[in-house]
């Protein structure tokens, strides 16, 4: 009785294996684990045939590339797999997951126990902590197992420039990922860690407050415009008599800027009162431009040129 093989040469999957293998592969991004391969019907001599074939790609030990198309999730999957119990995304791939920063382009990084050897590839970066991470320094985001942001800032401030790691920690503060408490547990858990210091220097009070986010807006998107010096906490009656106070006013060109230091749910709250105010101002000649906390970190020179655009038009209207 002839063998039916488990592949041929033009790398067609043989049914039902290949089924199998294709919507496992599909559902977790283009790889898939030794173990779940032998599961749907290969043997370890038909894998390292299609090895050789270029028709498996190695990603990790045990872990493989199933076809020509690699999703975002699938890499993140390759590199925990790779890492094995225990692992973690870590340092900037956990800050993509958190929201709270841009991944490493280049390379996804991982955390695992020290004395775990893992060989080198293009798009890994492996970190080593020994005994592994606790309980409490993992999360789960998007069904990844991702370092928490505590353990996360603690990380990048061995790693980090000056700016990037201020920049980090406001955020994370902001967003309330980090809070008063957590400081103390971090000391608390972790006294020995080369980035406890660094990190503890960047208290709670330096949250963005409103008054902070102000001085924000002032010196990263209006200073050395070549504009009149705005006029700060200038007050002001809208059309329905009711008086305000803007952060900053260009009196003559007649534009209110306002530094929104609230979270993303209460801007949405707050969307329709913000539109009353800016139309009962709008109503005595009073155009606002509001700028929030991330977009004096991200986008601020495009900011600065609004802010100039507008004030120059309606001087020149």
């Amino acid at each position: 009785m002839a063998t039916q093989r488990s592949g041929n040469r033009n790398g067609v999957w043989p049914p039902p294996a290949g089924n199998r293998i294709a919507a496992t592969a599909a559902r977790q991004g283009g790889v898939m684990t030794a173990a779940q391969l032998l599961a749907c019907g290969l043997s370890r001599a038909a894998i390292h045939r299609r090895v050789q074939a270029g028709r498996l790609v190695v990603l990790g030990r045990g872990v493989y590339r199933v076809g020509p198309i690699l999703t975002e999730d699938g890499e993140r999957r390759a590199a925990l797999w790779t890492g094995g119990q225990g692992t973690a995304l870590s340092f900037v791939s956990a800050c993509e997951l958190l929201h709270c920063g841009s991944r490493d382009r280049h390379a996804h990084h991982i955390t695992v126990p020290r004395g775990r050897n893992l060989k080198v590839r293009a798009g890994l970066v492996v970190h080593h902590v020994r005994g592994g991470l606790r309980r409490q320094d993992i999360v789960r985001v998007d069904a990844f197992p991702v370092t928490s942001p505590a353990r996360t800032a603690l990380d990048l401030a061995c790693v980090s420039s000056d700016r990037e790691f201020e920049r980090l920690v406001e955020t994370m503060l902001h967003e309330r990922l980090l809070t008063e408490r957590t400081f103390t547990h971090l000391a608390a858990r972790h006294p020995g860690h080369p980035g406890l210091a660094r990190l503890l220097a960047l208290t709670p009070g330096r949250a963005v407050t409103e008054s902070c986010l102000e001085d924000r807006v002032r010196t990263r998107i209006l200073d050395g415009l070549p504009l009149p010096e705005p006029e700060p906490q200038f007050e002001i009656i809208g059309r329905s008599g009711r008086e305000y106070r803007a952060d900053f006013a260009y009196v003559e060109a007649r534009v209110l800027i306002e530094a929104d230091s609230r979270r993303h749910h209460e801007r949405a709250a707050a969307f329709e009162s913000d539109r009353a105010r800016d139309a009962d101002l709008a109503g005595v000649g009073w155009q606002t431009l509001r700028f929030t906390h991330v977009q004096t970190r991200e986008t601020a020179p495009q900011c600065a040129e609004n802010v100039l655009a507008t004030v120059t038009g309606r001087l020149a209207s």
